[in-house]
């Protein structure tokens, strides 16, 4: 899982690519941490079938971020061959 987003920051950043990659690293644990928590309560009062749809829906807003990200990558690609 961190194999992409953690490249597309190293190519991304022009400077602090250090800095760059803890703010990654920092928003990808407290986003774990905190999207444990928040769906243990989607859990307790609205049962399995809002955790699948939150699952699915946070599959989709994953998948839009890379398809995006991809298209970026590609540009940046494009620019450092040009």
């Amino acid at each position: 899982m961190h194999a992409a987003p953690t490249n597309w920051v190293s190519i991304l950043a022009k400077e602090a690519k250090g800095s760059a990659s803890s703010l990654y690293l920092f928003f990808y644990y407290a986003g774990v941490s905190l999207g444990s928590f928040l769906l243990g309560f989607v859990w307790e009062y609205f049962g399995w079938y809002a955790i699948v749809a939150v699952t699915i829906m946070l599959l989709f807003v994953g998948i839009k971020i890379t398809l995006g990200m991809d298209t970026v990558q590609k540009k940046e690609k494009l620019k450092m061959t040009v």
